[in-house]
């Protein structure tokens, strides 16, 4: 029984070891790809994988494929499969992949101890694209320069797709792309011979180019050039309008008379277009013909009629006055100046140069009769003369002079003025007031004129026959009225005070100031060296009278009023000596004089209107005293209270120790330079005097009688002003 359970379990372990539980995979198709002209025995390749580490035994994998759905082909893997090794299964029945398009492989394996089914299965794509067949852009086509357009078509085209466009304007050595991948393309306004092609993708075959279009431009024709004569005169208006340089032939040639609106043909198709008879200006053109391109016009040309010539007519003879200019003009002519002409005679005739002859002309200052003439031309017809006329000159008239001019006072305004050298009658005779302004007429014709008690300056003039000529006036006397003298007037009597200044003035004067004079008495009068209006005194030394003398002109002096100026003596002010004191002090001032006085500054006195006030100022300052007398004038005097700094207080040193140390060598009393004759006596302690001194002045050392006094006490009076102070001395240093 047991040896029949083994028999069992043996046999399930084979089973089990022969599939069941393995897995086999399809990792890859190598065969097919995708290519270009697949054919109809393409090798069906795949990579078959024993994901197990069992042997999978020969014959148990069935190995399957179709192509686009069809009929499944199944084939067995005919070989052991060790664990984990991969095998390169190759179909023996090949697929047919000859038809240009996609196709879809479906592979798969069938093996009954699968245990994964998921990797059983592999499914690709396979891209067959065909050779292409390029086609052809129709049609070739001949059209204008710019003036263009169509619609190219691609066909026959096989296999491939539309890249783009291309273009070439160099006969295919180059080209450009266009953004274009439908099958027609259309061309505009081409100026230059163009290729036109289309470009195709073949895919996984070589790419490939359309045979091109070729579209050929015809360019703009040559309208060649229009020449002949421009202007004919109406005298003979005949001639040929010739044509050259066009590149197309001459269809027929057009003119026109009113400025190109309306055309009429000729029938002329030869290269020049002769005309006669034309009556006005007349517009010539050829029409050309070219090729594909519509037919064109030449430029135009303009053949002009010019009128014919008319010199017209110059003004009538003229007479005018010697040095005068006429402005001539010639009238109802046609055509231009050409120039104007002269002469003497009327026989030898000389051109007047100018740079722009005009229908007028100035002939600027004659003096001598003269003939004129004008000669005139319209275009390129003939020049004519106009008649000739004659300006005559007569000789200027002379306004004379007029003798009398004069300057008079208005005192005595009288006299006569005479005309002398005039050519011709006189008119007339006028004056005037406000210098040639205006003028007052008056009728007289004689040469003589008398004035009498004129008032204010005055011209004369005469007005005389001029003749042919303009009148014209003599020259002008003028009479000048002068105001009489006027030496206006002085101020008032006044007075000054001495060492016054005083300026004296004169108003409402007529003339010139021609000296100021002086009087100690009003009889006897001295001249002052002054001509001006103001008289300045510096400094009068005595009273007196004064007055001016003034002259306008030729006219008498004039003297003004005279006036007194009387000088006032100045009262005699005393302000007193200077005086000294002690800041904080205060001084007593003593002034006289005047009437009345006042103290400046006062600020620092307690009454500046006494003489004798009280003065308490900070520092030095100077007092002036100003005193009035009784006749009003004032004087001054000045002085100065000194102002001293406090003397300090007395400071008597106690000790002396006269060892030249610099340090207390002599006996010091501070304070003792601001006091004078301060006396100082010494005595030891048994009474004996040992220093005097009358003014003592801090240079006593301790020496008695020429030597040094014993260390020790002393005693010391020191008297200053009607003050003693007693004290003690100590000397040291001397033993």
């Amino acid at each position: 029984m047991m040896q029949k359970c083994y028999y069992i379990i043996l046999f399930a372990l084979l089973l089990f070891q022969s599939g069941f539980a393995q897995d086999a995979a399809i990792t890859t198709g190598t065969s097919p790809l995708n290519g270009c002209n697949l054919t109809a025995t393409e090798d069906v390749k795949l990579i078959i994988l024993n994901n197990s580490s069992l042997v999978i035994p020969s014959g148990s994998i069935t190995v399957k494929y179709t192509v686009n759905g069809s009929i499944p082909i199944a084939e067995v893997l005919t070989t052991n499969l060790s664990g984990g090794a991969t095998w390169n299964f190759t179909f023996n029945a090949k697929a047919n992949l000859s038809n240009c398009g996609a196709y879809t492989l479906k592979t798969w394996i069938e093996y009954a101890a699968d245990i994964n089914l998921i990797n059983d299965t592999l499914v690709w794509s396979v891209q067959n694209d065909c050779t292409v067949v390029p086609g052809q852009v129709v049609n070739d086509e001949l059209v204008c320069h710019g003036n263009n357009s169509n619609t190219l078509n691609f066909i026959n085209s096989q296999n491939g797709s539309i890249s783009n466009w291309v273009f070439s304007e160099n006969n295919g050595a180059s080209w450009n792309q266009i953004t274009n991948s439908t099958s027609n393309h259309t061309f505009n306004n081409l100026i230059t011979d163009t290729k036109f092609a289309v470009a195709i993708d073949g895919g996984f075959c070589p790419n490939d180019t359309s045979s091109a279009a070729t579209i050929t431009v015809q360019p703009l024709p040559f309208l060649g050039t229009l020449y002949g004569q421009d202007s004919l005169c109406a005298s003979n208006p005949t001639g040929v309008v010739a044509l050259s340089g066009a590149s197309g032939s001459i269809l027929d040639w057009e003119n026109s008379t009113d400025n190109g609106n309306t055309w009429t043909t000729s029938g002329n198709n030869s290269t020049l277009e002769s005309f006669s008879n034309l009556s006005g200006t007349t517009w010539f053109r050829a029409i050309i013909e070219d090729g594909i391109c519509p037919n064109v016009y030449s430029d135009t040309f303009v053949v002009h009629i010019v009128e014919e010539t008319n010199a017209g007519i110059l003004e009538t003879d003229t007479l005018i006055c010697q040095d005068e200019v006429v402005d001539l003009t010639l009238g109802t002519s046609i055509g231009d100046v050409s120039q104007w002409e002269k002469s003497a005679d009327g026989i030898t005739w000389t051109t007047i140069l100018q740079s722009n002859p005009v229908f007028s002309y100035n002939t600027g200052v004659l003096t001598n009769p003269t003939h004129y003439r004008v000669s005139v031309k319209n275009g390129i017809c003939p020049a004519e003369l106009s008649n000739s006329i004659i300006v005559d000159v007569q000789d200027n008239p002379f306004g004379g002079s007029v003798a009398g001019t004069d300057s008079v006072c208005a005192s005595a305004a009288n006299g006569v003025i005479a005309l002398n050298g005039n050519s011709g009658g006189v008119i007339e005779w006028s004056s005037s007031i406000d210098q040639g302004q205006n003028w007052i007429i008056f009728p007289s014709t004689n040469t003589v004129l008398n004035y009498t008690n004129l008032s204010q300056s005055i011209l004369y003039r005469a007005l005389i026959n001029g003749g042919a000529c303009p009148n014209i006036y003599s020259d002008t006397a003028e009479i000048t009225v002068i105001d009489v003298s006027n030496a206006g007037s002085l101020f008032a009597d006044t007075s000054i005070c001495e060492g016054e200044e005083l300026t004296l003035s004169q108003i409402n004067i007529n003339g010139a100031i021609v000296s100021w004079q002086s009087s100690p008495d009003f009889t006897n009068w001295s001249n002052i060296n002054n001509t001006d209006s103001t008289y300045f005194i510096n400094s009068l030394s005595a009273s007196g009278h004064y007055r001016v003398i003034v002259k306008n002109d030729i006219c008498p002096s004039d003297t003004s009023n005279s006036i007194f100026v009387e000088l006032l003596s100045l009262p005699i002010a005393d302000a007193g000596i200077d005086v000294e004191i002690t800041s904080g002090e205060s001084a007593q001032l003593n002034g006289s004089g005047g009437q009345f006085g006042i103290w400046e500054p006062g600020t620092t006195l307690n009454d500046s209107i006494i003489y004798d006030p009280l003065a308490n100022p900070l520092k030095t300052t100077e007092y002036s005293l100003f005193v009035i007398g009784n006749n009003g004038c004032f004087a001054a005097d000045q002085m100065s209270v000194i102002v001293n700094d406090p003397i300090p207080a007395i400071e008597i040193t106690n000790l002396l120790t006269p060892n030249n140390d610099g340090f207390n060598d002599f006996w010091f009393i501070k304070g003792i330079s601001f006091y004078t004759n301060t006396e100082v006596e010494v005595y030891n302690l048994y009474g004996q005097q040992v220093y005097v001194n009358k003014d003592y002045k801090n240079n006593w050392n301790g020496e008695y009688k020429g030597k040094r006094l014993p260390d020790g006490t002393y005693f010391y009076f020191v008297k200053i002003k009607d003050e003693v102070i007693k004290g003690d001395l100590t000397i040291l240093g001397n033993d």
